[in-house]
């Protein structure tokens, strides 16, 4: 029988996924030194939504990306659906 690591990785909770994109977005906005103001007029996105967002509510998809785009990280956007090849370590 293959083995298979899914096995032996724990699949992340919506809650999780969700504090992990905000942890990240925070900690990106950080380090690009990027105030909300600044950022919410480069991306568009109201001040209040970053805000929000940042104090653990919910954003929009549409929000979300021009987020991604005004932090230069919106090619990894791109890839979250994408299907690759099963890797087999036995068969």
């Amino acid at each position: 029988m293959p083995l298979n690591l899914q096995n032996f990785i724990q699949t992340p909770t919506k809650e999780t996924i969700i504090n992990k994109i905000r942890d990240n977005f925070y900690s990106l906005r950080k380090s690009k030194k990027l105030s909300r103001e600044k950022l919410s007029k480069i991306s568009g996105v109201d001040i209040g939504v970053i805000r929000r967002f940042e104090e653990n509510k919910n954003i929009s998809l549409k929000n979300l990306i021009s987020l991604a785009v005004a932090l230069d990280v919106s090619n990894t956007l791109v890839d979250i659906f994408k299907i690759e090849e099963e890797i087999k370590i036995y068969e």
